[in-house]
């Protein structure tokens, strides 16, 4: 019985550090090439958690494997302090002067009226009187169209303190809205394989420099309600049926793969808009719909080939915790991400969880220029 239990450990230690390195680096994979290995990103967490398990239990039982767990997160560590990065200093409240500047992302799911919210013209508006109530320089916001209504609430609570405001359109109705304390000086939209999602740049004029701000909403899973909610079963044990569990299961899997693929080309636009303009100070942020794990983090994380000149995750530098952005339906992850070039350098980043007017929560970070 000893050996039965030794040899288990031995086997499910391998294969879980052996599947903990395998998603670590699945990011690099194209989904156009790879299909569905390029998905193993997904399973990360899983193989984290497994193999932090299995490093417990040598620890406890059978010392002799402890070096299987523990050389793959060894292997590993590069994803994993992008997964759970560990900044604890950086845990405090942000400190605001005249040399700082503050960035929110946020995807505002229309200003909330996908929340349930049936009158668009209803008073008080959460996400406006979220913006409203803090002390950022930008707000980055997505799907968050310009409709009378609106422009009327963000004139009366957000303008007062940031007075630029400006949108850009891409095809659909998708919005990319920008409001700044600081003048925008042009507006770039770049153009991309999309089914409604958007990417654009904003040019800033940040006291007397000239800082690019790319905003983007990457393209959607595109899950209806109904596979959300059954996802959401499936994931709290609430199905039952084996059919039902396997129908769900490649309907999600088949959505991701598609969209992975659209996001992969898209990924790939913004890295050459990127690099075009690596000696200007740069901020990436927005929407991207997709895991640290992933092909379109990776492409655009490293979109500039010299370290010198590579971006700064700015919630991997000087964060702490998984951080996710969205929480509903049985996923948990962050899907929204800030980068800034070499010109900037991240002090403060978190995501603001004080807030659920949206289906995402925002992401705030704080840079200084070098």
């Amino acid at each position: 019985m000893k050996k039965i239990i030794s040899k288990t450990i031995w086997i499910v230690s391998l294969l879980a550090g052996l599947g903990l390195i395998i998603t670590s680096y699945a990011g690099w994979l194209n989904p156009n090439t790879w299909s569905w290995l390029s998905l193993a990103g997904y399973a990360f967490p899983l193989f984290l958690l497994l193999t932090m398990v299995c490093l417990v239990i040598c620890a406890l039982i059978r010392k002799r494997y402890l070096l299987v767990p523990f050389f793959a997160l060894i292997a590993a560590y590069p994803a994993v302090s992008l997964y759970f990065p560990l900044h604890f200093a950086a845990l405090g409240d942000p400190v605001t002067s005249d040399s700082t500047l503050t960035v929110i992302s946020y995807n505002t799911y229309n200003w909330s009226w996908g929340e349930g919210v049936k009158d668009k013209n209803e008073k008080p508006n959460r996400v406006v009187e979220f913006l409203a109530a803090l002390d950022v320089d930008v707000m980055c916001l997505q799907e968050s169209p310009l409709t009378g209504y609106s422009t009327n609430e963000l004139n009366r609570q957000v303008t007062k303190k940031l007075q630029y405001i400006d949108t850009i359109h891409g095809h659909g109705a998708s919005t990319l809205t920008l409001i700044s304390r600081f003048p925008i000086v042009r507006k770039q939209f770049i153009d991309y394989d999309t089914k409604g999602n958007i990417s654009g740049a904003f040019w800033l004029n940040v006291r007397g420099r000239e800082v690019i701000i790319l905003s983007n909403h990457l393209q959607t899973m595109g899950f209806t309600m109904g596979e959300r909610e059954d996802f959401s079963s499936m994931v709290h044990g609430e199905k039952e049926s084996r059919n039902e569990i396997k129908n769900t299961s490649h309907t999600i899997a088949g959505k991701i793969l598609s969209a992975s693929k659209i996001r992969a080309n898209q990924a790939e636009a913004l890295a050459a808009f990127i690099r075009d303009h690596k000696n200007e100070p740069l901020i990436v942020c927005g929407d991207f719909n997709d895991i640290p794990q992933s092909y379109t983090y990776h492409t655009i994380s490293s979109a500039l080939d010299d370290e010198a000149d590579a971006l700064t995750d700015c919630y991997r530098a000087v964060a702490a915790g998984p951080g996710f952005t969205y929480s509903r339906y049985g996923i948990r992850a962050r899907i929204d991400h800030m980068f800034c070039s070499r010109h900037l350098e991240p002090i403060h980043c978190r995501v603001d969880r004080t807030t659920d007017a949206s289906d995402h929560y925002p992401i705030i970070c704080q840079m200084i220029f070098r």
